[in-house]
């Protein structure tokens, strides 16, 4: 009877210990997701965006873009009024001076809604139109009702173009991806009746005619389609995300680096989309300029975020914010859930560290697993879910957190190319810095250095229903491990960011590159950084608290009026600080921008809440188009003026921005 229980207890043990070894493993659940829901937008504001009903996409050839024109307005502007097309009224349209229709909803308007905003244009309003199919003739010339597109290779020329020198030839090398229709009114002539402001392929691409005291600029491109093919990457027709062949990642998934528009971008240290945007809404106010909030703190110039992926490398990170502590520097760490101790994060928030998220996908080895059982013995697994990563690192991280950004490791991607914002959506994720270069182990070993997605702002991708998730994208730009990465481009970049493009970086300078890759550039670049960036006039700032600058800059107001006979520009501004008694609240509050001219005559006079201040003290962007105002947090009455017309050609020195 012994030897039987002997036996049998034997047999148990051997059981346990195979388990124990051999656990069993659940398939994974599927993840929480969510669609992107319309956006309600704000009842008053100077720019009005006018935006389809819309069907939803199955193919790339049916997809709406037309909600990239939010995202450029909000990036350059602020906030932004929107309206549907089967509200547009004259009722609607009176109280703004600026007004875009993009593509889908032009083609949605009736002959009654078109003919109101031929009305107000000639009371003063100024349209951008984008590729309009419909009752527009009046408008522009000619019918484009049924006009076959063709597609873009390279601009030609931008003589409309606010920025001048150096940052016009930047935009003129963009790899024009997109499509333009043919401009040949029959009976209109270039030059009298209207003007080219912009050339495609030798042919117009951007067209300005005068309509009563109001303007028209036609833009015959799509550029939706570029802004977002560039921006939130370019899939299959079928709306997958494309997979390299010699792709060495998971089955159903590829890599962010794949959706690259066109192969330009991987090594573009010029962010294109962000370039053309900027510059067609500069071309609205030259004929009625608007105040904008400015896209960075007080007078900022740009924004750098040091981040760190700590990708299995766990607690080895604390050698690289113990450094940036003794220094007064501050960084984001994107942890995975359970690389590290509650005990070895607290001391990494201590240290100043902004802790965020890396998701591990369940497709990973890595994956961190959820496991069920009795105490030790823990025979039951399954990979966790991005919800229950994200709450296992919360609840290590407490006091600390919670977490509001996630980045996916190893710059991983499902070839469902629009899944992960529908995760994050449906987690309540605020912020991704998934996008741009790739880990070597995944990289298709090419050059990937640069703006991948042509931007360094923050944007809202589009979904299949045509409307904005409810997560904001931030491209990563510099990966210390990626081919190509050099001190030289990170330093180019700083320097670019603050001189010309005012971007925001963010770079990835992982733990582990200096035990397994090391070198010069990594360990220089990263720590060089911080001070280069100060030097410029950047904002050096963590994931947590840019993500609260974006939510300050949009909950703040900007509402402008011109007056062409007085040469006066009216801003009342409402704009929201840090909570009270914080030293620095003037640098961490959105700024007040507007145009350094208006009829090619600067400002002469500011008067800032009453009081007036020298124009001449104010900082500029580097096309020199905009003066920034720094403001404490609050409301604020600015009067600009600019010089009279009259002595024009006696005026000064810069007319070349």
């Amino acid at each position: 009877m012994i030897e039987v229980v002997l036996t049998v207890v034997a047999l148990l043990v051997g059981l346990g210990a195979w388990v124990r070894s051999n656990p069993i493993q659940l398939d994974p659940v599927d993840e929480p997701v969510a669609r992107a829901e319309a956006d309600e937008g704000v009842t008053e504001s100077d720019v009005l965006v006018v935006l389809p009903e819309v069907a939803e996409a199955t193919s790339l050839g049916d997809f709406t873009f037309d909600h990239a024109w939010l995202n450029a307005v909000e990036q350059e502007i602020g906030q932004v009024r929107m309206v549907r097309t089967t509200e547009v009224s004259r009722a609607v349209l009176d109280p703004c001076d600026q007004v875009i229709i993009p593509r889908a909803a032009a083609a949605q308007l009736d002959p009654t809604q078109t003919q109101f905003v031929r009305n107000w244009i000639e009371d003063g309003g100024v349209l951008l139109l984008e590729q309009p199919e419909g009752p527009w003739q009046s408008l522009t010339g000619q019918s484009f009702t049924g006009a076959r597109t063709r597609d873009t290779r390279r601009l030609t020329s931008f003589d409309g173009a606010a920025s001048r020198g150096e940052i016009r030839e930047d935009i003129l090398e963009t790899p024009l991806r997109t499509t333009t229709l043919v401009y040949n009114p029959p009976t209109l002539a270039r030059g009298r009746d209207y003007q080219v402001l912009l050339e495609v392929d030798g042919q117009p691409g951007v067209v300005h005619r005068a309509i009563g005291r109001g303007h028209l600029i036609l833009v015959l491109l799509d550029v939706g389609r570029f802004l977002t093919l560039s921006q939130q990457g370019r899939p299959e027709a079928d709306l997958t995300a494309p997979r390299p062949a010699e792709s060495n990642a998971p089955d159903g998934w590829t890599t962010s680096e794949a959706l690259v528009l066109d192969p330009a971008f991987r090594t573009g240290l010029v962010p294109w989309a962000d370039l053309l945007e900027r510059n067609l809404l500069y071309l609205m106010d030259a004929w009625q300029p608007v105040g904008r909030l400015w896209m960075y703190p007080g007078s900022h110039r740009g924004a750098l975020l040091v981040t760190h992926s700590d990708d299995g490398f766990g607690q080895r990170v604390e050698y690289m914010t113990t450094w940036e502590h003794d220094r007064e520097e501050r960084s984001t760490i994107f942890a995975a859930a359970g690389s590290m101790t509650p005990e070895g994060l607290a001391r990494l928030a201590r240290l100043g560290a902004d802790v965020q998220l890396g998701w591990v996908p369940a497709v990973d080895p890595t994956v961190p697993q959820r496991t069920w059982g009795l105490r030790a013995f823990q025979p039951i697994t399954r990979a966790m879910t991005l919800a229950e990563q994200r709450a296992a690192l919360n609840n290590d991280l407490r006091p600390y957190g919670p977490t509001r950004a996630v980045r996916i490791t190893d710059g991983l991607w499902p070839t469902d190319w629009l899944a992960p914002w529908r995760i994050f959506d449906g987690n309540g994720v605020e912020l991704s810095t998934s996008l741009g270069p790739v880990d070597p182990s995944r990289s298709d070993g090419e050059a990937s250095v640069g703006y991948l997605f042509g931007t360094g702002y923050p944007f809202r991708p589009i979904d299949t229903n045509g409307e904005r998730f409810d997560v904001y994208e931030l491209p990563t730009v510099l990966l210390d491990a990626a081919p190509g990465y050099d001190v030289a481009r990170t330093r180019r970049m700083i320097f670019d960011s603050a001189e010309a493009y005012h971007t925001v970086l963010t770079g990835d300078w992982r733990p582990d590159t200096m035990v397994r890759r090391p070198s010069f550039d990594a360990l220089e670049g990263w720590r060089a950084a911080f001070e280069l960036a100060r030097s410029q006039e950047l904002w050096v700032t963590t994931v947590h608290a840019w993500a609260d600058f974006v939510a300050r800059r949009s909950e703040s107001r900007v509402r402008s009026s011109f007056s062409r006979e007085e040469r006066r520009l009216a801003i009342e501004a409402r704009v929201v600080g840090p909570t009270e008694g914080d030293e620095d609240a003037i640098m961490l509050t959105p700024g007040v921008a507007f145009p350094t001219r208006f009829d090619g005559r600067p400002v002469e006079r500011l008067i800032v809440d009453g009081f007036a201040t020298d124009p001449g003290t104010l900082a500029q962007t580097g096309d020199r188009v905009l003066h920034i105002l720094p403001l404490e947090p609050g409301e604020h009455r600015i009067q600009v003026f600019y010089g009279s017309p009259i002595d024009a050609g006696l005026d000064d020195d810069d007319d070349d921005r």
